[in-house]
C-alpha cells in the first residue's frame, strides 16, 4: 500500500522526538511503500542540518541518511499539483507544503493513505 508521508514523519525515523516511536513502527511495516512530495527532501535536509548544528546528530550520520532516503521514499513531482494545492491551502487555512501532500495521490491511484506528524 502507498503511504504518503511528509518530512515530519521521515525526520522522526532518525531523531528522538514526540511521535518517533510511531513513525519508526511505520518504517518497519513492510506493507507500506512510502511516497512524499519532491519538496520534502529539502525540508528533511533543513531539519537534519539543524539537528547537526544543535549537536543532536553527527554530520557523518546525516550524510548516510541523505544518501539512503531515495531508497526508502519515492518522491512525486509537484508542478502539476501547485495550482490546486494553493487553492486548497487558502480554503483550509493550511500551508501550501501540506496541501501538496494532501493533494496527492491522484484519485486514479487506489489504496493510498496519508500520514503526518505535524
Amino acid at each position: 500500500m502507498n503511504l504518503v508521508i511528509d518530512a515530519s514523519v521521515i525526520i522522526k525515523w532518525f531523531v528522538d522526538e514526540i511521535g518517533s516511536d510511531e513513525a519508526r513502527r511505520l518504517l518497519i511495516n513492510e506493507r507500506f511503500r512510502f511516497c512524499a512530495p519532491a519538496h520534502a527532501f529539502g525540508e528533511i535536509g533543513n531539519a537534519l542540518a539543524t539537528h547537526v548544528r544543535q549537536g543532536a546528530l553527527p554530520r557523518i550520520q546525516v550524510s548516510e541518511i541523505a544518501g539512503s532516503l531515495s531508497d526508502q521514499v519515492q518522491t512525486f513531482a509537484i508542478e502539476s499539483l501547485l495550482a490546486t494545492a494553493i487553492g486548497m491551502a487558502l480554503d483550509l487555512g493550511a500551508s501550501v507544503y501540506n496541501a501538496l501532500t494532501l493533494r496527492w495521490p491522484p484519485i486514479s491511484i487506489p489504496f493510498s493513505s496519508l500520514r503526518t506528524c505535524d
